[in-house]
């Protein structure tokens, strides 16, 4: 098996920064987290430091969980860096050659950073995503795509123009619905 191009295991690492963060910030601002949550957390913890240290305690509370989570994202990305780094001297990665050869991970946070995020995971799946608030929201998304689904699976005339070329062109129906219907959130 040959690992997926560096490319796009810099896009699959970007996503989790991403996504981890964004979804802290919105548990924080739904009221279903908690900065008092999330000091439990050593990335939490360490962002908290360097964002006090560089602008004080005088920092409004609102702006300083988002100075945090923006740390976060920045520790992140260095670690990623640094780890990455350090991968492709250890797997002596010379050449483009070499790293699509490469059987696994280059692109990779270090240990201490991947331990932190399972531990974010599981924390983020029990207390935000499988929270009866958030799954119901979750319910109501998947009712509404489902129903635009079927929508423009019955009607396809009424698809823009380029995705009703894409039908007449052979494309399967179910295909190119689904094609627009992941568009709408891009």
């Amino acid at each position: 098996v040959v690992s997926a191009h560096l490319e796009s295991q810099v896009a699959d690492m970007s996503d989790e920064i991403a996504y981890i963060n964004h979804d802290i910030d919105d548990g924080i601002r739904s009221g279903l987290l908690t900065s008092k949550e999330m000091e439990q957390f050593t990335l939490w913890r360490k962002a908290k430091k360097r964002v006090l240290q560089k602008y004080g305690r005088a920092v409004a509370s609102e702006r300083l969980k988002s100075r945090i989570v923006s740390s976060m994202i920045s520790m992140m990305i260095h670690d990623l860096c640094a780890a990455t780094n350090k991968n492709i001297a250890k797997f002596r990665i010379n050449t483009i050659d070499d790293a699509r050869g490469y059987k696994g991970a280059i692109v990779a946070f270090s240990p201490a950073i991947r331990h932190e995020l399972n531990i974010l995971h599981a924390f983020l799946m029990k207390n935000f995503y499988e929270n009866p608030k958030v799954a119901h929201k979750i319910k109501y998304g998947k009712k509404i795509v489902k129903s635009l689904f079927l929508h423009y699976f019955n009607n396809p005339k009424k698809l823009p123009l380029l995705f009703k070329q894409s039908i007449e062109n052979g494309e399967p129906i179910e295909i190119v619905v689904k094609d627009y219907i992941a568009g709408m959130t891009d």
